[in-house]
């Protein structure tokens, strides 16, 4: 089953980004648009860190919390490679 939205599967130390809430860096995957092909918010994932951090900020809560945005709206792009 397709979901619009995903965790960016790993593809190298270059998809993954630092967590909003530890600031480790290389640990944070971000949600993309599967249909739009782009990041929503740079604070929208979850931090690999589960046992320590333990962050995890879905596209449902965001955009409960963000209900001005459109969910066709993203951030920005994804390279594809």
């Amino acid at each position: 089953m397709i979901h619009r939205y995903e965790l960016e599967k790993y593809k190298g130390i270059r998809s993954r980004y630092e967590c909003p809430a530890c600031h480790h860096k290389r640990v944070f995957a971000r949600y993309i648009d599967t249909r739009a092909g782009g990041y929503l918010s740079p604070d929208v994932g979850r931090c690999n860190r589960e046992d320590n951090c333990g962050y995890h900020y879905t596209p449902k809560e965001y955009f409960h919390d963000h209900p001005e945005k459109k969910e066709y709206k993203v951030s920005t792009r994804v390279k594809k490679g």
